[in-house]
């Protein structure tokens, strides 16, 4: 009588990669191999079904679906982009990462389980799908956001006046509450919410625009900074190894990495580094932290009640800003003029 393919046994000898080939060594018995008649009874065998069920928890431990990403081909004159997805197949990264034979990978494919598609999850073993490492997607996403805070950091130490740009955000939100009332009031809610949040972005932004400005543009200051805030001291010789872009890069990492709205991270970091005092900012610790609730907990506190916030609270918060961020820039220029 033929085997049906979950009943044929894979040895240890038909995979290469050690881990694989051990655990068949250590949840088999010695028998014959279904795969190769060359290997006879000599290896310890176990059941194509099983052995799929272990080789579902390394795969889903260790990949994920691929993302797809736009591109553009030489021979695409449309405007829209071509597409692709990151990742390989799923029998030939089991080829590669077991080290075996595609008749053995093909074999496990049938029997890997879908045990979610039985709670109306889609499957996610699929022949025709790309799979990518969670090493991979990490690696991919680290570039993007080295990429994305150099951009970020570069931008602002182009934008001259960042008190200019949050004057101009804050008017723009005030002429948003103006119109207010013309929406319905579940959106009126919505609205309120994000100007509120937006509101804390934008404080966050001029501090953080306003301090890398400053800094990376005075040596004297940069090697306070770095003397002060690098969770490492730089030698001499590293400082000569690395050189005066390194640094720079090390700097505006840091920089960037900072949350400038935790506002006593951004006090202590203006008056050590630059010498100035920013003032009074505990007014604005009620805000931080519904804020926090809004974008973080979708608008609900910790024991899960609902935080709101009104028209007024926010005009006066962003009342608060204009004069935070005015008495800020007052006091730069008496620091330079002193």
């Amino acid at each position: 009588m033929t085997k049906i393919d979950g009943e044929k046994r894979v040895c240890s000898a038909c995979i290469g990669a050690d881990d694989f080939s051990e655990w068949i060594k250590a949840n088999g018995k010695r028998g014959k191999c279904d795969f190769d008649i060359s290997h006879g009874k000599n290896y310890c065998v176990v059941s194509v079904e099983a052995f799929a069920g272990h080789v579902d928890e390394y795969f889903r431990e260790n990949y994920c679906l691929g993302e797809r990403y736009p591109y553009w081909s030489e021979d695409n004159d449309s405007d829209r982009p071509d597409w692709d997805t990151h990742g390989n197949y799923l029998e030939e990264i089991l080829c590669n990462d077991l080290e075996c034979e595609k008749s053995v990978s093909e074999a496990i494919i049938d029997h890997l389980p879908d045990h979610g598609v039985w709670d109306g999850e889609p499957a996610f073993y699929d022949r025709g799908s790309c799979y990518e490492s969670y090493d991979e997607v990490n690696r991919r996403n680290k570039m993007e956001d080295d990429d994305r805070w150099y951009y970020e950091i570069d931008a602002a130490l182009e934008n001259g006046e960042p008190f200019t740009q949050l004057n101009k955000n804050l008017n723009l939100l005030l002429s948003l509450m103006e119109k207010k009332d013309s929406f319905e009031l579940e959106l009126q809610n919505f609205q309120l919410m994000m100007v509120f949040s937006f509101c804390i972005t934008s404080i966050e932004s001029y501090l953080s625009d306003t301090f890398a400005r400053i800094v990376m543009q005075d040596n004297k200051l940069k090697k306070e900074y770095t003397r002060k805030n690098l969770d490492k001291k730089i030698s001499v010789h590293e400082a000569l190894d690395i050189g005066a872009d390194g640094i720079d890069k090390m700097i505006k990492e840091k920089i960037q990495n900072t949350s400038f709205h935790n506002l006593e991270i951004a006090k202590k970091l203006y008056r050590e580094v630059i010498g100035i005092d920013i003032g009074d900012i505990s007014a604005f610790m009620p805000f931080i932290n519904k804020r926090h609730d809004f974008v973080h907990r979708n608008g609900k506190d910790k024991e899960g009640q609902n935080v709101e916030t009104t028209k007024e609270e926010v005009i006066k918060m962003i009342e608060n800003i204009m004069i935070l961020c005015e008495r800020i820039e007052d006091r730069f220029i008496a620091h330079e003029d002193a």
